[in-house]
């Protein structure tokens, strides 16, 4: 199961990506598994910390719901307001072997929220 956001009707609209490689709403899903109304990735993020068991019954119940396919998907930020971005820098190690003395670990940098574009 992959979470992610798109744009659906105008709005942006978290979903779940099951085991077919369809995806489904998540408040779909959670309407599905009985479970709170959840209509965003930063609250299923908050609802696990308090409700560990709540995301293996997403997991159990996701490929159950109908499906629709990704292929047109206008994909969006997967936190669309987020504080702070993290990134952690694993893509070029070779650059980095040439520019600088390779560290053996991970570079680590931050971006302001107004650095993610969709």
């Amino acid at each position: 199961m992959k979470l992610g956001t798109i744009v659906q009707n105008l709005q942006q609209t978290a979903i779940l990506r099951g085991a077919d490689g369809r995806a489904r709403t998540l408040a779909a899903v959670c309407e599905a598994a009985g479970t709170l109304p959840l209509h965003d990735v930063l609250s299923l993020v908050r609802m696990t910390g308090a409700l560990p068991e709540l995301l293996e019954r997403l997991r159990e119940t996701v490929d159950r719901v109908p499906g629709f396919a990704l292929d047109d998907a206008d994909w969006s930020a997967p936190l669309p307001n987020p504080s702070k971005i993290l990134g952690v820098a694993f893509n070029n190690r070779e650059l980095m072997k040439k520019a600088h003395r390779d560290p053996g670990v991970p570079n680590y940098f931050l971006k302001p929220p107004s650095a993610l574009l969709g």
